[in-house]
């Protein structure tokens, strides 16, 4: 019974416009994806490289609050 619903439901899907809009909205939501997870990647490399140079032009100037200075 199962098998010839699904048939039924296929059968009406793809003989009516709606499957290509469905495609369609779905190859959008891909290349959406797409783009989002590429640019969430490239903000992550950026925010990496400015805390690594941040680390670097700090080092050798800055002390953490956790150690103790030296009088001098």
């Amino acid at each position: 019974m199962n098998r010839l619903i699904v048939a039924h439901e296929m059968r009406t899907l793809t003989r009516s416009p709606v499957l290509f809009w469905l495609l369609v909205l779905l190859v959008a939501a891909l290349l959406f994806a797409g783009w989002t997870g590429s640019r969430a990647v490239q903000r992550q490399a950026l925010g990496a490289a400015a805390a690594q140079e941040f680390e670097r032009a700090c080092a050798s100037t800055c002390t953490p609050p956790w150690l103790p200075t030296r009088a001098t």
